[in-house]
């Protein structure tokens, strides 16, 4: 299994140089990370986490999020909250019956009608996680260390310059766009699923 110890490695030997710490590969990394996360949703990726409505109804976003799939109330399993306007929901925040929209004010999720109290459920993308020791692991290591290694290269040419930087940008667009139409791939194929045992995925 590919930890940050091997990548670490990989983009030290393609570096080439004597002179990078071990603080500047870490950072590299993970801003290599941040940037795969904008451009990439791969099933490995999803997560899903039941979040308690207030009495003001209002539910906290995960912290992680990367971007909504979908969202349910626990009053109405199986049925997918629509998203609406901060002015309509406001106009159906007082109605009865079953929670049935949602929307999103900064860090906070708001849902009416507002008295249901319960929990929401969400399905959403999360965020690729920072990497700190030499033996983090993270799925994304294991299907596209060579991506990796190309963004943090890409990191480390903003403080060393080297001509090779249009090369690897170049590489890491084409090898971006491979990983994200077998994701593609595999949703068309099955459905949402992982790339790696369902065990691997965070619920």
């Amino acid at each position: 299994m590919a930890s940050l110890a091997e990548v670490k490695e990989a983009l030290q030997d393609t570096l080439n140089r004597d002179d990078a710490t071990e603080d500047q590969l870490l950072r590299w990394i993970n801003l290599g990370l941040t940037r795969i996360a904008r451009f990439v949703r791969l099933p490995f990726m999803e997560a899903f986490v039941d979040v308690a409505v207030d009495a003001n109804g209002k539910a906290l976003v995960p912290t992680n999020m990367l971007e909504n799939i979908a969202i349910y109330h626990s009053g109405c399993p199986g049925v997918t909250l629509q998203y609406t306007s901060l002015s309509r929901l406001m106009a159906q925040r007082s109605a009865c019956g079953p929670v049935r929209y949602y929307t999103r004010v900064g860090g906070q999720y708001a849902i009416a009608p507002s008295n249901a109290g319960g929990t929401l459920s969400i399905h959403y993308f999360r965020d690729l996680p920072l990497l700190v020791t030499d033996e983090d692991v993270d799925p994304i290591l294991i299907v596209a260390q060579d991506v990796v290694v190309l963004a943090a290269l890409i990191e480390a040419f903003t403080v060393f310059v080297d001509d090779r930087l249009a090369q690897f940008e170049g590489m890491f667009q084409a090898r971006i766009q491979e990983l994200q139409d077998y994701s593609n791939r595999t949703y068309a194929a099955d459905g949402p699923r992982s790339l790696l045992p369902l065990d691997d995925m965070e619920f």
